[in-house]
């Protein structure tokens, strides 16, 4: 008994103590940035979107401004920011606090925990990132061009070479041979390569899960204990199902390359450089080592794949649905190039018009709308409005990128807004597709260099056309996208063929 009054009254001195310290402080009276109402138990749980979430977070920024605050009970508060002007200041300006990572509880339960993108900001990823640069470093991706080129005249050969339903098969192979080589030196030379069949079947799995850290299993990870077959426990139930498969990813990087350095059939590359690099001098590699081996391995080739295959996607649909601008890129490439040429990167800064699709590929139907979440690790202070430690804080790239202050008609397809007038508005290019700050994308050079010169060779050797149904009509395809943990067009219908000239 008096045990139990010596606990009660230290749990009232402890709230007091609490109630008084939070009174004193003078940051406990800033306001909280402003956000929808929540419900009663629920906080903002059902106000926080399932589907093409950067859209639903950009109409509620019109009413509660570009720094918005959502809280569910249980998490962290969530922060999302709508505008480049405070992801700036915050992602990169604060980038010592701002660089940190939630927890991905459904990630975890696939087997990416240790993933270079998901990582916490620390030893470890500075690792990541390290090893990632000796190979993806703006200077080091020049010697990348040559194979990259010859991949995009791949890709061309292999579209015109078959049925339209196999187009996406052979753009998904073009972004992973690109990686595999980058990797492991390895080509692939058919769509039933190995690699692409795991790449396409990991994908599958994880997009059918939902958006990072915005499924249920995230926003309550202790359901993860509950039944898979209760409602709302699909995620967790696809992640389990596949977990084997993307250890398997993890593993067959490691085991292709010793398996090539056994034969002696090993080429300078990423895997097989580590390996020698990090091994001691009895030739054995530590566990740690060996899994910063494959986490870094599994990051590059899962994002440059899904990445590149989707705006190269992205593009193809674009010209489908705008054929003005097909063909005034097309008379650009001829007039610089002449007609039957092949762009190189030499021609690059010759092709303005080019320059200009490219950049609106990326803003139109932006891979990643709400990029990866940040984690704030000490209580700021922006704009008169307090932001709690340990807050989720979510880059609304979709609205910035939508921003009707700096974009007319966000929504429409215009490469021309870039270029000075008269010809255009002038309209800024959006400078953060690959991140902010210390999170920026490692692979942001390699994957620029790829969609480009996939355009370019595109655009000087093949017409891009409607598909026509059975009475000889166009179909002509809406523009919609699948969100998940990437976005990519939903399935369309087009016809990829030569040059009549």
């Amino acid at each position: 008994m008096a045990a139990t009054v010596v606990l009660a009254s230290a749990f009232v001195v402890w709230v007091v103590w609490l109630a008084f310290k939070r009174c004193r402080s003078p940051d406990s009276a800033l306001p909280l940035p402003p956000g929808p109402k929540p419900e009663f138990l629920l906080g903002n749980l059902r106000q926080l979107p399932v589907e093409n979430a950067g859209e639903v977070f950009r109409e509620m920024s019109k009413e509660y401004g570009d720094v918005m605050y959502m809280k569910v009970p249980g998490k962290s508060p969530i922060i999302i920011l709508s505008s480049l002007i405070a992801a700036q200041d915050l992602l990169e300006k604060r980038s010592a606090i701002y660089s940190d990572r939630p927890r991905f509880a459904l990630f975890e339960l696939f087997g990416f925990k240790t993933a270079t993108t998901l990582l916490p900001y620390g030893k470890q990823l500075m690792k990541h990132r390290q090893m990632h640069n000796a190979f993806l470093s703006k200077q080091t991706c020049l010697e990348h061009q040559s194979m990259q080129a010859m991949e995009a005249q791949n890709l061309v050969r292999n579209l015109l070479g078959s049925p339209p339903e196999d187009y996406e098969i052979y753009m998904n192979r073009f972004a992973i041979s690109i990686i595999t080589q980058i990797l492991l030196g390895h080509q692939v030379h058919s769509k039933d390569d190995e690699f692409v069949k795991l790449s396409q079947t990991v994908m599958a799995a994880v997009v059918q899960s939902g958006p990072p850290g915005g499924t249920i299993i995230d926003l309550l990870p202790f359901l993860q204990k509950f039944p898979y077959w209760l409602p709302g426990m699909q995620p967790a139930q696809i992640a389990y199902h596949w977990q084997p498969v993307v250890c398997h990813m993890h593993d067959i990087l490691l085991s292709t390359a010793r398996d090539k350095q056994a034969a002696g059939t090993a080429v300078p590359s990423y895997v097989p450089h580590f390996l020698e690099a990090m091994q001691d001098q009895a030739g054995k590699l530590s566990a740690e080592d060996e899994i910063d081996i494959k986490s870094s391995a599994v990051a590059m080739f899962s994002a440059g794949e899904v990445t590149t295959w989707g705006l190269v996607s992205t593009f193809v649909l674009a010209m489908l649905l705008h054929p003005a601008c097909q063909k005034q890129a097309r008379d650009e490439l001829d007039a610089v190039l002449g007609k039957g040429s092949i762009p190189t990167f030499q021609d690059r800064p010759h092709l303005p018009y080019l320059e200009c699709i490219y950049e609106e590929v990326f803003r139109w139907a932006p891979t990643a709308p709400l990029g990866l979440p940040h984690r704030v690790t000490e209580e700021d202070i922006y704009r008169g409005m307090r932001i709690p430690a340990g807050s989720t804080v979510i880059a609304n790239l979709s609205a910035m990128m939508h921003d009707e202050q700096f974009y007319h008609q966000p929504t429409k397809f215009i490469p021309e807004r870039y270029l000075p007038a008269p010809k255009g508005h002038g309209e800024p290019r959006f400078v953060a597709k690959f991140g902010f700050g210390r999170r920026v994308c490692t692979g942001q050079y390699l994957a620029e260099n790829s969609v480009w010169i996939a355009m370019a060779t595109l655009l000087a050797s093949c017409e891009i056309d409607f598909a026509v149904d059975n009475a000889g009509n166009h179909i002509i395809p809406k523009f919609a996208m699948d969100h998940g943990v990437t976005s990519h067009p939903k399935p369309y219908k087009c016809v990829i063929r030569p040059r009549k000239e």
